[in-house]
């Protein structure tokens, strides 16, 4: 639930990308 400050638009995907990269909501 955190914004990093990647392409707002494709939050969902970094969403995804993020919690199996570094297990952390992004």
């Amino acid at each position: 639930g955190k914004i990093v400050g990647i392409v707002p638009a494709s939050t969902a995907k970094i969403s995804e990308i993020g919690q199996m990269m570094t297990g952390v909501e992004y």
